[in-house]
């Protein structure tokens, strides 16, 4: 069972001022719902180097019970009795299942804000720190468009399928308005008919309904973008 979250912040030279506000905002968050959970759970801020970045997010965090590593990441998860890190990567080949959290010991996020806007820089992460241990993705429905990507609702969502028996199921949960509008747009995209098809349109709806929480404003105003991508 986990009793690690571990948010790898060795690229945290890459922030901004801006972003490095967004980024302790996220782990903020993230000890918060840490802290309410039952249980021996611990956070650990990993790096791989030291940097002028970590003193200023220790300085934005403050007295906040978290565990500062510094150093080779193998030697942080012998430290830590750590035997079976599960790494989160929207482009890992494999699907993360509930029973992968049900194995894990301790789950890794690479700790990335939407800005600076590089792709796969979770991925780089991994290569450089733990090539070696298991990744998967947070998938809907065969896509991670959707998928929240905060830091804290990545860890609501470990913590929510727990409890769910479903990573699907916590998803649903933990999706704002945001993130079932972007993934509404791609549905909508996938069926040309639907742009021109009402009887389509109902039925999409009632199918996307059954695992997101969409309400028809959202669907209708998904429908009208989805359309007007579709004439250009």
């Amino acid at each position: 069972m986990i009793r690690y979250i571990v948010i790898d912040i060795s690229l945290i030279h890459i922030h901004t001022d801006k972003t490095l506000k967004s980024l302790a905002t996220q782990i903020n968050l993230s000890y918060s719902t840490i802290k309410k959970k039952l249980g021996s759970y611990r956070l650990i801020l990993y790096s791989r180097h030291h940097s002028r970045g970590i003193e200023i997010l220790s300085k934005i965090l403050g007295e906040a019970k978290i565990t500062y590593f510094i150093g080779d990441f193998t030697h942080m998860i012998y430290m830590h009795s750590i035997y079976r890190p599960l790494y989160l990567d929207p482009y890992a080949s494999q699907k993360l299942k509930y029973r992968d959290l049900l194995w894990s010991d301790a789950v890794v996020l690479g700790g990335i804000v939407d800005k600076p806007k590089i792709k796969r820089l979770t991925t780089l992460l991994r290569n450089m720190n733990a090539p070696d241990i298991p990744a998967r993705k947070i998938e809907l429905k065969g896509s991670v468009v959707g998928v929240p990507e905060e830091l804290n609702k990545i860890i609501d969502i470990v913590f929510d399928s727990l409890d769910l028996g479903s990573v699907e199921e916590a998803i649903k949960m933990n999706q704002s308005k945001r993130y079932i509008m972007a993934r509404t747009i791609m549905e909508l995209q996938r069926t040309r008919e639907a742009c021109y098809s009402k009887e389509i349109q109902e039925n999409l709806y009632r199918e996307l309904s059954l695992w997101m929480n969409l309400d028809a404003r959202i669907f209708k105003i998904a429908l009208k973008k989805a359309c007007q991508k579709k004439a250009i």
